[in-house]
């Protein structure tokens, strides 16, 4: 798979988003799917706990969201926001000029990281 076919792949996920945190919303709590093939949430606001979307998912940090927990996973995570905690993707992950991730990056499938991106922490392919 080439960068063009995954970036498409990845288009293709965050067009399946159908769940918002809103912007200027505070969710305290972690937030976790038991069947996640298809869901896709987005953050624009802020959420201070986990994500966990054991199976399939896609989170979409947006540019004004905000994530503070001990954990971000799901099959694609796009990250234009602040990120505080480890992000742990299992097919993709993207990483945005306007993102800033404080911790770890682990990701199994493919990786994009714009060279504006901010990262302070550890980034490390899982994959085999």
């Amino acid at each position: 798979m080439n960068a063009t076919t995954t970036h498409l792949v990845a288009l293709r996920q965050l067009e399946a988003i159908t769940s918002f945190v809103a912007e200027n919303t505070l969710v305290r709590g972690d937030l976790e799917a038991t069947d996640g093939e298809d869901l896709g949430i987005k953050i624009d606001g802020t959420v201070k706990g986990s994500i966990k979307i054991p199976k399939g998912g896609t989170v979409h940090i947006g540019p004004t969201g905000r994530v503070e927990g001990e954990m971000i996973e799901a099959d694609y995570i796009y990250v234009e926001g602040q990120v505080d905690g480890t992000i742990v993707s299992r097919k993709g992950v993207e990483l945005s000029p306007s993102c800033s991730v404080k911790g770890a990056v682990q990701y199994h499938g493919a990786m994009n990281m714009h060279s504006l991106a901010k990262v302070r922490g550890s980034v490390e392919y899982q994959g085999e």
